[in-house]
């Protein structure tokens, strides 16, 4: 299930979507005279399609239809943290804050520190990580849709329980005081982990992201690699992607195209050359 994206995120997405695929367009030979055509020498004419007819194709790794550099670029985009303060410019922005400036943002408990820099955001002498209602709003953060009261909703907050720790790198990362391995909605933003292309909500999507649970065991070490409660054998979609195993070339998330469902994580890719199969290879 997606989450929908706020306006001016899917904005700059786009824009930076068409400045990757934009590229100018060659004249048309038909409106061309004569004795306008240019002579060109060989180094200088226009490439035509058959130039490049033996060059190896645009890489596409995953097999998903996205250039690996668009993919990149997109990515880069949504991560982007210009003044180091853990949240991304584009969260900045949605909040009204300078995407520059560390010190500019939201203060929930009016102390001078911003919550970009407050490990104590409700000021109850309970650092974030350790508080059952980090915000201080009355809702608990086990069903509280923006556990740092930043503005942000959790699902697209990269530090929901605003505890300094990145939910990828944070074992618990909306602050419900259950761990990821235990919890059935990582990044508490209301849709299962089964459920969610990015279930530990790092900003990563499932079938891109080496830990797609966030927790202590990264994909190739963990029986329950998308945090639904299935054991990996068990699972129609191992790793929580768009793709169901039979029809997911990597259906461990582990980048390694090579794998087929029923390979166990570990395993070694089949080595074609040869008849060992995979999990004797």
């Amino acid at each position: 299930m997606s989450r929908q994206l706020p306006a001016f995120v899917v904005s700059c997405i786009g824009l930076a979507i068409a400045g990757c695929l934009a590229a100018p367009s060659p004249p048309d030979p038909a409106a061309v005279t004569d004795t306008e055509m240019p002579i060109a020498d060989e180094a200088s004419r226009i490439p035509s399609p058959s130039d490049n007819a033996t060059e190896a194709p645009l890489e596409d790794s995953d097999s998903d239809s996205d250039r690996d550099e668009l993919e990149a670029a997109v990515l880069a985009l949504l991560l982007l943290d210009s003044d180091g303060d853990g949240c991304t410019d584009l969260q900045e922005l949605a909040t009204g804050a300078d995407p520059n400036d560390a010190s500019d943002g939201p203060d929930t408990d009016a102390d001078g520190v911003p919550d970009a820099l407050d490990d104590d955001l409700d000021g109850d002498g309970l650092l974030d990580g350790w508080d059952a209602d980090t915000d201080g709003d009355g809702l608990p953060n086990l069903v509280d849709p923006d556990v740092d009261g930043d503005g942000i909703p959790n699902g697209a907050d990269f530090d929901a329980d605003g505890d300094g720790i990145p939910n990828g790198a944070d074992f618990d990362a909306d602050g419900d005081g259950r761990l990821n391995e235990v919890d059935d909605d990582i990044d508490g933003d209301g849709v299962p982990n089964g459920m969610d292309d990015d279930a530990d909500g790092d900003g990563v999507p499932n079938g891109k992201d080496p830990n797609v649970d966030g927790d202590e065991k990264p994909n190739e070490e963990d029986e329950d690699i998308d945090g639904d409660d299935k054991p990996n054998e068990e699972d129609e979609n191992i790793d929580g992607d768009e793709k169901p195993n039979e029809q997911d070339e990597d259906p461990y998330g582990v980048n390694e195209p090579d794998k087929k469902p029923g390979d166990k994580p570990g395993d070694k890719p089949d080595d074609e050359a040869d008849d060992k199969p995979d999990e004797k290879d």
